[in-house]
């Protein structure tokens, strides 16, 4: 009796470890550098990861006295991750934009952060600047439906998207959270009919192209 039972807990604990990995291979994870100035290295630092759309806070990381850090995503989306002190205290920061579509980053991006020393003073009334949103719109077909839309972003064209961007019923997109660059954009359904390319300068965050951002898929 004693040898049946411990066949069947064997058994159990195969599956159960079965289970686990089978798990872990839904979470994409992300392992990452904060540069931090000599100014600021005995401060402590957490890695905060948001949504683009609603900014909603998702996960937090802690940042190891080397600036590293490593956190998981479970969830397929536009995402910013940036670095906010744990002391309270407001420093700015770089941040990094992706997408992850199926459980895989669809973009490539250098999760890498750097923190300045310089503190935002909460006491001569300045305030935030919004931040930067670029809209466009994509002429389509009637036949194809909006919702087989996207509005790919690359740093060269042709290359991986570093963001993915959907469109609404009239064709207008929207991206924020995009640093200064100059970019390429193009649009492109589920038939992998792709628009001509556009290109995008921000400088200053700043748009510095003329006129709206217009794409057409044939």
């Amino acid at each position: 009796m004693k040898i049946k039972q411990l066949f069947v807990l064997l058994i159990a604990l195969v599956l159960c470890s079965c289970s686990v990995q089978k798990n872990q291979e839904n979470f994409v994870s992300i392992k990452g550098k904060v540069l931090l100035n000599v100014k600021v290295a005995n401060e402590k630092f957490d890695i905060h990861l948001s949504e683009v759309d609603n900014d909603e806070v998702v996960a937090v990381s802690n940042v190891d006295a080397n600036g590293n850090y490593f956190l998981t995503i479970a969830q397929d989306g536009n995402y910013v991750l940036s670095v906010v002190n744990a002391n309270g205290k407001e420093y700015k920061s770089s941040y990094v934009s992706f997408s992850i579509e199926e459980r895989r980053i669809s973009s490539d991006s250098d999760f890498t952060l750097i923190v300045s020393d310089k503190v935002l003073d909460k006491t001569n009334n300045l305030k935030k600047k919004e931040p930067l949103i670029v809209t466009g719109y994509v002429e389509y077909p009637v036949d194809l439906n909006y919702l087989e839309i996207k509005v790919l972003l690359c740093k060269k064209k042709k290359e991986k998207p570093i963001r993915v961007f959907t469109v609404d019923e009239s064709g207008k997109f929207e991206m924020s959270n995009i640093s200064d660059g100059i970019y390429y954009l193009c649009a492109q359904s589920s038939e992998e009919n792709i628009s001509s390319w556009v290109k995008l300068e921000i400088e200053n965050e700043k748009v510095k192209n003329e006129g709206e951002l217009k794409l057409k898929l044939k």
